[in-house]
């Protein structure tokens, strides 16, 4: 099986590949069953990847933390391994786990900064959490009931009602 120097996000395919971020290397990756590498973005991302998603158009998002430590930093890469050439974003918050919703925006799960955001494509804020018994989150899902499923850093799981505010 692959060897991943510091393997942080990943997301299961439908087709059974697996997509990977490489904390410290700085690379996404996607291997098929077998564990053949199939897909690589080329050169060093802009940012060290803690999430990955494959998007609907083919094109993959990493989200992360800018190499200063000091802000996040959401890249979209296309199928050529290419870092799209204008979709480098900044965001207010350092994400550990970020996704896409059906909406646009992104849902992010900002540990090391003990908020969930809702963020516009263009970075801009739109929402926070104002979760205050949650413990570092690492993973927001918006449910079809429209409430987040959080999982905090304690080990707690909860879905809360939308308290995300603006």
């Amino acid at each position: 099986s692959p060897r991943i120097p510091g393997a942080w996000g990943c997301q299961g395919l439908p087709n059974g590949h697996r997509l990977v971020t490489s904390f410290q290397a700085r690379y996404a990756v996607e291997y098929d069953r077998e564990g053949n590498e199939v897909w690589r973005n080329e050169g060093r991302l802009p940012l060290y990847p803690t999430s990955v998603e494959r998007l609907p158009n083919g094109n993959t998002l990493v989200g992360g933390r800018d190499i200063d430590d000091k802000l996040g930093i959401v890249v979209e890469v296309g199928r050529d391994g290419a870092v799209v050439g204008d979709s480098l974003t900044r965001l207010t918050f350092k994400p550990y786990d970020l996704r896409m919703l059906a909406t646009g925006r992104m849902l992010a799960a900002c540990t090391y900064d003990n908020v969930v955001c809702e963020f516009e494509r263009d970075g801009t804020r739109v929402a926070r959490t104002t979760l205050s018994d949650v413990d570092r989150p690492e993973t927001a899902r918006r449910m079809l009931n429209g409430h987040l499923l959080v999982v905090d850093n304690g080990g707690e799981m909860r879905q809360v009602a939308d308290r995300l505010q603006g």
